[in-house]
Parts: C-alpha cells; structure tokens; sequence
C-alpha cells in the first residue's frame, strides 16, 4: 500500500545493517571537537591540581624507592630474606609509580588520540 510506512525487521542484524550507513553519515558530519584549556571556569586551578598530583607522586616514588632499598639492603646483610624481598619489592614499585607518573600524560594522549582516530 502506497500510504503505510516501510516495514523493519525485527531481526537484529537486519535492523543494524538497514541503520548503519545512516549512522555512520552522522557521525562523520559530527564535527571534531578540541581540547579547551580556558573553556571551563577554574581550569588554571585543575592544571596547578594536575601538576601537584605529578610532584607528589614523583616525590612519594623516590621516597618507596630509598625505603625499598634500605630494606632490601638490610635483608642482604643480615641474611633476611623476607626484608630484601620486599626491599626488591619496594624498589620495583617505586620505579613502576615513577613511569606511570611520568607517563600519564603520554598514556592519556596515546588513548585520546586512538579514540579521536576513529570514524
């Protein structure tokens, strides 16, 4: 009949390839947006934030790693070999909380930039 409207499927997959193409000419028209630094109000006070929380873990990090090796030492010498376990441990965890602190960045950029890639 020349009035009714065009029958879906109700079948899943021929619901989505019926819509697909559709959507995808949306999302591509969808302009892309960038990063604002002064969009918000308070954004200055996130990025001092930012930087202290970067301060703190690279000072906590260098402080594990000392700890870590003073144990790990300790245990050494004194044939304990629980303390240098968890002195290696220690020193291991430092070094690990170093790299993601001084990495956050790549890695947050690494994902933003994986994501905006997609069309």
């Amino acid at each position: 009949m020349k009035g009714e409207p065009p029958v879906i499927s109700s079948r899943p997959a021929e619901v989505i390839a019926h819509l697909a193409p559709a959507v995808a000419r949306l999302a591509y028209t969808i302009s892309p947006v960038t990063p604002n630094p002064s969009g918000l109000p308070g954004s200055q006070t996130a990025q001092n934030w930012t930087g202290g929380l970067l301060f703190d873990g690279l000072l906590c990090s260098a402080i594990v790693i000392v700890l870590g090796a003073l144990a790990y030492g300790f245990g050494k010498l004194s044939s304990n070999y629980g303390a240098s376990k968890i002195g290696l441990a220690g020193v291991g965890g430092g070094v690990l909380l170093a790299v993601l602190t001084g990495g956050a960045f790549g890695i947050v950029n690494f994902f933003y930039t994986t994501g905006h890639s997609i069309h």
